[in-house]
């Protein structure tokens, strides 16, 4: 009794070899490469039409569409019931001295009196 458990048995036969095709198979695959192909040509062709419109749009057309919102460094002033701020947005600016890099520090704050008379410096 001969065990037969391998899936592939070689036989030769004589000097010819022979391979058999199964051409439905073939068509399957070339089914699933053929579908692959169209659609990646499908995105591609929708990625180009849309690059192309983006890149034909008039840039007037496109700053007249300003819808009115607040930057994002701006946030919405908030009011209760009664009409009264709770939250206000404040514009203002920070700048600051390095103490390291100051030559003459007496008329260093010289300046900055005559800048800020109010403050005590």
């Amino acid at each position: 009794m001969e065990n037969n458990t391998s899936k592939f048995i070689l036989k030769q036969n004589g000097e010819k070899f022979e391979v058999k095709s199964n051409k439905a198979i073939m068509d399957i695959k070339f089914n699933r490469i053929a579908f692959l192909f169209f659609l990646f040509f499908l995105i591609s062709l929708i990625y180009s039409i849309h690059l192309f419109h983006l890149g034909s749009r008039d840039i007037n057309s496109i700053k007249s569409n300003n819808f009115n919102s607040p930057s994002k460094s701006q946030r919405a002033d908030i009011i209760d019931r009664e009409g009264v701020f709770l939250a206000k947005t404040v514009s203002s600016i920070d700048i600051g001295i390095n103490p390291v890099e100051i030559i003459d520090k007496k008329k260093m704050l010289i300046n900055l009196k005559y800048i800020f008379p109010k403050k005590r410096l």
